[in-house]
């Protein structure tokens, strides 16, 4: 309930603040010194969306470009909002949201708060230059670019608070490739510096289902709210509570009282260190510890947080085609089958994802009569809307809608879903089907009838086994076409594909934020769950859990003196304290007697007012008829109208 209305009202700077930090609270252990920002980075990773900062900012934004999509007012309406609501926004003094009244204002507040912009009424621009036209793209496509630039955001504020967070020079470069002929490859002054954020291991690790570490053997699950808590900055060791605290002199380590008690020191401390030491990291790790900066590494040894600045190459041209046999001219037929499928690499990461699809035609005696390949536009970036694509490009090239044959059942089932569920606000593809559909013009049941679906990546074994969609049999003829558009889809996705090293360099960065995350959680539990042997009064011992760190002595407060002391007895040269009267035991009864009998009286009084006005007034009988001749009266009429109303 707490953001009901959020698309329509918005949240100002303030408000906002004071949410995220009642949601972290609630979600996170209770702990001092907690940082809201970190919190909840730790609990969402790479794909939550606990923070209330991602409704704030997403719903105004969708609804602007659902009600675009949709068209809920005219067109000329919604610009000249829109234009208002901009003006009205930059004459506000101080922040913006002061100026903010409704919807409209709201989406443009919110999503000046994130960097984002209106280039014009209809296409924004978000935080890293991208553009997004919401008459073309869904509501969902602009609704996850929203997410991404949420995350942004909130690393920006981490980073704030950190400036050795962001490094400054390159961690990870491509290796440089001189151009092949076919256009492959690049040079250094064309590469992209990207930042990528390493710290959602620690969502990872803290999954309630997840209880291995596989580079950190000794994880307990115990660990998880300590890792939790270490990562936001909720640890306090003997020195800073020394530093902070009046009554601690001591800033020594609780636990061996040999060194000051700090993050650093809990690694090394030997009342928890085990006697081999921590576990050294994986092997593959080592190149990438040698590039990081002391306040880097420790910045990632004590909260876990770790950033990698990355050069990556820049990418091809999108939306292309071309013919690798280029069909006859002059010939067509409509016996052709057209076969098509897509492909993508290298999915985790999404900057390195590389999309790519095929075609491929087979005459009705088995001929391959073409076969071709591409890459479809920029906002493509599965596999299933590859090929998708692949079956937009074929519509354009066919006179009419060819028998075509998928392996991507999502394509047939959307075409026979029809064109309202096909470009629907919530479909990531519908910004293709719009075009697929205009393609046809109204022969969906033309092309749904040609349209044929084979399982995909099956064996030799598969052909005659098979099914496909119309209930025959793959023949071997299929098959074959399938591998090859399979093999060609391939190709063009990895036409520019990020090099090999690089996403491995990129893998054992994420390996060592993960073995850090691992080790530091492990360490911050035992040094809250250290044991130790002690004695009770009695004598018998037991393991007393402590910690490396003590709170201030507890001081007994002097006891208030009696009532009734003499004035030596409470200071000596002072005045005497004022003696309150001790109620008596029967005040309470009595007080409760006294409200009855008021009560009673009140009641009497009421009765007495009622019996005067009586006594002053005569009651008279009303003149004129009776009730009983009323309703005779009223009867006859009723009768004398049904038999009016019979007779007519």
């Amino acid at each position: 309930m707490v953001m009901y209305g959020v698309e329509t009202i918005g949240m100002a700077d303030s408000q906002l603040q004071t949410t995220r930090g009642v949601i972290a609270r609630a979600a996170a252990p209770a702990g001092g010194g907690k940082s809201v920002d970190h919190t909840l980075s730790a609990i969402d990773g790479a794909s939550g969306t606990l923070d209330p900062a991602f409704d704030a900012h997403v719903l105004p934004i969708q609804t602007w470009a659902t009600a675009w999509w949709e068209r809920w007012r005219s067109v000329a309406t919604m610009p000249q909002a829109l234009a208002e609501a901009i003006l009205k926004l930059n004459g506000a003094t101080g922040s913006p949201w002061r100026g903010v009244t409704g919807p409209v204002t709201t989406l443009v507040a919110s999503a000046l708060r994130i960097g984002w912009i209106f280039a014009s009424t209809s296409i924004l621009v978000d935080d890293l230059g991208e553009f997004f036209d919401i008459s073309l793209d869904p509501p969902v496509v602009v609704a996850d670019a929203v997410r991404r630039s949420v995350r942004r955001w909130r690393f920006g504020r981490i980073a704030n608070a950190h400036p050795q967070l962001v490094p400054t020079t390159t961690d990870i470069c491509a290796p440089a490739r001189p151009q092949d002929p076919h256009g492959r490859g690049w040079d250094p002054d064309s590469a992209q510096s990207i930042v990528l954020d390493m710290s959602d291991c620690i969502a990872r690790l803290c999954k309630p289902q997840r209880s291995r570490c596989k580079v950190f053997e000794a994880w307990n699950p115990a660990a998880k709210p300590y890792l939790l808590s270490a990562a936001s900055g909720g640890q306090w060791p003997q020195a800073r509570l020394a530093s902070i605290r009046k009554g601690v002199d001591d800033s020594r380590c609780q636990l061996c009282f040999s060194a000051v008690g700090t993050l650093d020191h809990r690694f090394q401390c030997p009342a928890t260190c085990p006697s081999g030491g921590w576990q050294a990291p994986p092997a593959e790790c080592q190149a990438f510890l040698a590039t990081l900066s002391e306040d880097r590494a420790r910045l990632l040894r004590t909260r876990g947080l770790l950033a990698v600045r990355v050069m990556v190459p820049p990418p091809v041209a999108c939306d292309t085609f071309r013919w690798i046999l280029a069909p006859p001219e002059t010939a067509w037929s409509e016996k052709w089958k057209w076969f098509i499928d897509g492909s993508m690499l290298d999915e985790p990461r999404r900057f390195a994802r590389r999309t790519g699809y095929a075609v491929a035609v087979v005459d009705e005696y088995g001929h391959l009569v073409a076969y071709g390949c591409g890459r479809p536009p920029a906002w493509i970036s599965t596999a299933a809307g590859a090929e998708a694509w692949a079956y937009c490009v074929i519509l354009q090239l066919a006179p009419a809608p060819p028998q075509t044959i998928t392996d991507c059942l999502e394509v047939r089932n959307t075409l026979e879903a029809g064109v309202q569920a096909a470009t629907a606000g919530r479909k990531r593809l519908a910004r293709v089907w719009k075009q697929i559909h205009t393609i046809l013009e109204g022969q969906a049941t033309t092309a749904l009838e040609k349209l044929t679906w084979m399982p995909a990546h099956g064996s030799a074994a598969s052909i005659g086994k098979a099914l496909k969609s119309d209930g025959t049999l793959v023949t071997a003829l299929e098959w074959r076409a399938n591998r090859l558009v399979d093999a060609l889809a391939k190709s063009a996705a990895g036409f520019d594909r990020m090099p090999r090293k690089t996403l491995e360099a990129i893998g054992d960065a994420s390996k060592f934020a993960e073995y850090s995350a691992a080790l530091r959680g492990t360490v911050t539990h035992y040094a809250n769950n250290s044991t130790r042997e002690a004695q009770r009064r009695d004598g018998t011992p037991y393991q007393q859990v402590v910690r490396d760190s003590a709170p201030p002595p507890r001081v007994a407060r002097p006891r208030k003196p009696p009532l009734d002391c003499t004035p030596a007895e409470v200071v000596e040269g002072g005045k005497p304290p004022k003696k309150r009267p001790a109620p008596a035991p029967e005040g309470r009864a009595k007080r409760a007697r006294l409200a009855t009998e008021q009560k009673w009286r009140e009641e009497a009084n009421d009765a007495a007012g009622v019996a005067r006005w009586l006594a002053r007034t005569t009651l008279r009988p009303g003149e004129g008829p009776s009730a009983a001749e009323r309703m005779q009266r009223l009867q006859l009429r009723m009768r004398k109208q049904v038999l009016a109303r019979d007779g007519q």
